[in-house]
């Protein structure tokens, strides 16, 4: 069963050393694409060029974070901005984007985060891309804020609320399961439709200060806590970013491995 881990780091200085292993080691355990999100100019840059390295299997996204969009001034975001726009031909999607009231308390953090939020929204309408969201403490917020958005195809990252979760699923919207040790995480692991979950199957952990190494837990973690095996992530992978028309169906002359699904006759490349 082929998978897809919907949101990873890559590009961090701790796989500088290893990372075409990292790389083996998650095609080994089954994953065969990987979402890259970044988070500022320096983080894009490596994630661009990953993508050109490892074209089989990084797939690209760009984006200024609510970590970064805290201590960022409005001219500076515009730049960061124009930087995504020029680069847009060559990306999958717009992330990590998003709101993070976890670490960020202060009003004005998040009057910054809220501001990067909405204008990277719209530059993701207005280029047709996927975007991946930030979520964490601020899930109703950031599902106000998309509600403007009806058009955008969107993966929610580190969504913890499982009372939004089934409403979320009904927009549309893909719930990517966060490595973050929670209950609520349990709980919308078994709640929701499958079909609406993707899970990170190269992450171990995750966070502000601590960085996680690759792993292929994924699976089993999941049956655990949820009685069920997930399903073919390469489907819901390949549903969230075909809005993009970076990555399209039953493509004929495959330049990269295709990635197959037991629901799908065909597979889908980059």
């Amino acid at each position: 069963m082929p998978l897809a881990d919907f949101h990873c780091h890559l590009e961090h200085p701790e796989f500088a050393s290893d990372l075409q292993q990292v790389i083996e080691r998650a095609c080994r355990a089954g994953v065969a694409k990987a979402a890259v999100a970044g988070s500022n100019r320096l983080e894009n840059e490596k994630i661009l060029f990953l993508a050109g390295r490892y074209p089989e299997f990084v797939v690209p996204l760009i984006g200024v974070s609510p970590f970064d969009a805290a201590s960022m001034p409005g001219q500076r975001l515009s730049v960061e901005l124009d930087f995504i726009r020029k680069r847009a031909a060559g990306i999958a999607g717009i992330g990590e984007i998003g709101l993070d009231y976890h670490y960020f308390k202060e009003p004005q953090e998040r009057d910054r985060q809220l501001d990067a939020f909405r204008r990277q929204l719209q530059l993701a309408e207005s280029l047709g891309l996927p975007v991946a969201v930030h979520s964490r403490d601020a899930e109703q917020d950031v599902m106000n804020e998309l509600a403007d958005f009806p058009g955008l195809s969107i993966m929610l990252h580190c969504f913890l609320k499982p009372q939004l979760a089934k409403k979320a699923a009904a927009c549309g919207w893909l719930i990517s399961l966060p490595t973050i040790k929670s209950r609520d995480r349990v709980k919308i692991a078994k709640d929701l439709d499958l079909a609406r979950l993707g899970p990170r199957p190269t992450r171990r952990s995750s966070g502000r200060m601590r960085r996680g190494r690759p792993c292929a837990t994924s699976r089993p973690m999941y049956r655990r806590y949820t009685g069920r095996l997930p399903p073919p992530r390469a489907c819901s992978f390949r549903r969230w970013l075909t809005a993009s028309g970076r990555i399209s169906r039953g493509c004929s002359e495959r330049a990269i491995n295709p990635v197959g699904c037991r629901r799908c006759s065909s597979g889908w490349t980059k």
